[in-house]
């Protein structure tokens, strides 16, 4: 399998390698692929990683050998996972996309031998680059200007801000009795 390099922030390599101490003791058989990520990767600050790679808590879009697109956020553990909406990083799938760029092609190897491509179409959302965001004074965005903000994209000049909820007051009438049940 080809040896690529990846980024990875300080917090997701201290927690590889967490995920490494324990499997090895374990007998984990994704231990080995946790060693091979760890060895070539380089590590970066949360306020330097390029808002094109994939963290932990990213939602990153993707396709498996040419197959329809699908996107998941990227987790610790599969204790949290929501079917559909998640991919932890404890099987060979999520490893693979932690650390991966944008448009970025992953060869990863499944239990029986055999392997399957992974396209890295977009990391459609970055919790470091969402916070480097805020911090900026960036005001809450959505839809495609929250993106375009994130990734610098031409555009983002044009940002959105998110209505901010209404409250309305309702008055009740003075001789309001709640009952027993309210007491």
């Amino acid at each position: 399998m080809p040896i690529r390099l990846c980024l990875l922030t300080t917090k997701d390599y201290a927690i590889l390698q967490a995920m490494l101490e324990l499997g090895v003791l374990r007998g984990d058989p994704i231990a080995p692929l946790i060693q091979r990520k760890l060895s070539n990767a380089a590590v970066v600050s949360r306020d330097d990683i390029d808002p094109r790679v994939a963290t932990l808590k990213s939602r990153v879009i993707f396709r498996v050998d040419n197959g329809a697109s699908d996107n998941r956020i990227l987790i610790q553990g599969a204790e949290n996972s929501v079917v559909g909406m998640t991919i932890p990083i404890n099987v060979p799938r999520g490893l693979a996309l932690l650390g991966a760029r944008e448009r970025e092609d992953i060869v990863v190897e499944r239990p029986d031998g055999s392997t399957e491509n992974i396209h890295v179409e977009e990391v459609a959302f970055q919790p470091e680059a969402h916070q480097r965001h805020m911090a900026t004074g960036g005001g809450s965005l959505h839809g495609e200007a929250q993106i375009d903000a994130i990734f610098g994209r031409e555009g983002s000049t044009t940002w959105r801000r998110k209505p901010s909820p209404r409250l309305k007051l309702v008055r009740k009438p003075d001789d309001f009795d709640p009952g027993p049940s309210a007491a």
